[in-house]
């Protein structure tokens, strides 16, 4: 299982010349599942990058094809790998659909950070918190506007509940709670801080 903070990175591990390495691994032979592990970035996140990138996949086909790898196509992947400083450009490398097919297959199940079934599990739990919360405020006879009613309302910035009355927890004041059933790291929080929070 692949735990270290790196792995949550992903924009760290998505730079160019990280992607060509994983490219030159995965066509001289070795398993993507393989690749996750020395580089830790998660194996369906991998997957993802070696469709778009070895596979020219545009991504809606490469969603398509993690969340069933049997609408990979039929004819081997040609893959053109970029030339190097010291030669021209290489011949293309043929992979056969059957091993890229096994490659995404074992991504797909041995991904415990965000495989569909993943990203399924931190939806459904993020739904259930977001009724308890609800709930726990009606109990506590706090009003507050759903995310519905807000985007009915022509919010285009919605949180899961803005209160009608602010409240005070721990001495800060709290005018709105947005519930998240998922890892945030730095970086992340700086991004979301900026396109979410901030508005």
């Amino acid at each position: 299982m692949l735990a270290s903070s790196q792995t949550f990175n992903n924009h760290k591990l998505c730079s160019p010349d990280r992607v060509q390495q994983y490219i030159a691994r995965n066509t001289s032979g070795e398993e993507i599942l393989s690749i996750s592990h020395d580089f830790d970035i998660p194996p369906w996140l991998l997957a993802r990058l070696l469709l778009e990138h070895m596979v020219g996949m545009g991504k809606q086909n490469v969603s398509a094809c993690l969340k069933d790898p049997t609408v990979l196509p039929d004819a081997p992947i040609l893959v053109h790998l970029p030339a190097s400083s010291t030669q021209d450009v290489l011949a293309p490398i043929s992979i056969p659909k059957s091993r890229l097919y096994k490659d995404i297959q074992q991504c797909v199940e041995k991904d415990t950070l965000s495989s569909p079934a993943v990203e399924l599990i931190r939806r459904v739990t993020g739904m259930e918190f977001e009724l308890m919360l609800r709930e726990k405020l009606q109990d506590m006879g706090i009003a507050f506007k759903s995310e519905n009613a807000l985007r009915e309302a022509g919010f285009s910035k919605t949180p899961d509940v803005k209160l009608e009355v602010p409240i005070g927890v721990q001495g800060r004041v709290v005018n709105w709670i947005d519930s998240k059933a998922s890892f945030g790291d730095h970086f992340n929080h700086k991004v979301q801080g900026k396109e979410q929070f901030q508005r």
